[in-house]
């Protein structure tokens, strides 16, 4: 029986091979395409999922308005971390960060282009990168210490231990001798959406740079920094939070 319909199917095909070519190209296209799909949103859907509480971490976003013209971007000002944290119940702990490019300094080499982090206490108490040298809770405590990747930890000392190493940072508002106190694994390729060679915690060494960190700002776009709270697990669920979006 099945064999009399394989049959009856090839025949059909020998006696209409345009439209067989025109239906099979058709099928054939249809399925790439939505194999690519499937492979867009599980690459999408893959970031961050290392975070612990990644369910309930957002980052704030900010509506400017023009007219008509309405703009969402990530900028915010200083003050919004600790002033969301302190006045909202539903934030558990809120947290910002600062990422941008400066050139890196170590016995005489120079590294352009490195991506600097400059983050709060919280950063790592809301977000699990996971360190492979060093103590999450302790690293970033003290002035001008940082913590780095393990691809840069090699590109800077090979196989030497990094712990107590020193490299120095040119940049404006937070150059200077930074000791290395910690490492951090590096990730898969798409698995955060923050990348970074280095983090500290250090204020700045000018007024500008300490109230663009710790002020409300007119213009947040040259402060370029990001905010992120962790919901209460109350807030999460019922599906509240519109001035925010899942990381």
């Amino acid at each position: 029986m099945v064999k009399n319909y394989l049959l009856v199917a090839y025949r059909n095909l020998l006696a209409n091979k345009v439209y067989a070519l025109i239906n099979t190209l058709g099928l054939a296209v249809g399925l790439a395409c939505c194999l690519l799909a499937v492979l867009v949103l599980r690459h999408e859907f893959s970031y961050d999922r290392f975070h612990s509480k990644g369910e309930r971490i957002y980052r704030v976003l900010r509506e400017r308005a023009s007219g008509d013209e309405r703009q969402v971007r990530w900028l915010t000002s200083g003050a919004l971390a600790a002033n969301l944290q302190a006045d909202l119940p539903e934030v558990e702990q809120a947290t910002k960060c600062r990422l941008y490019h400066v050139r890196m300094e170590y016995q005489g080499r120079v590294y352009e282009n490195q991506v600097q982090g400059q983050v709060d206490a919280q950063f790592f108490s809301v977000f699990d990168f996971p360190f492979v040298r060093g103590d999450p809770q302790t690293a970033l405590l003290q002035p001008y210490t940082a913590v780095i990747t393990q691809t840069m930890a090699r590109r800077l000392f090979g196989q030497a231990d990094p712990i107590g190493q020193t490299v120095t940072l040119v940049e404006r508002y937070y150059g200077g001798d930074y000791q290395i106190t910690g490492v951090l694994k590096d990730l898969p390729e798409g698995a955060s959406s923050l990348h970074f060679d280095l983090l500290h915690a250090t204020q700045g060494q000018t007024q500008a740079a300490q109230e663009d960190w710790q002020s409300w700002q007119p213009r947040i776009q040259q402060a370029g920094i990001q905010t992120f709270v962790l919901l209460t697990g109350l807030l999460q669920k019922s599906g509240e939070g519109k001035m925010v979006h899942n990381l």
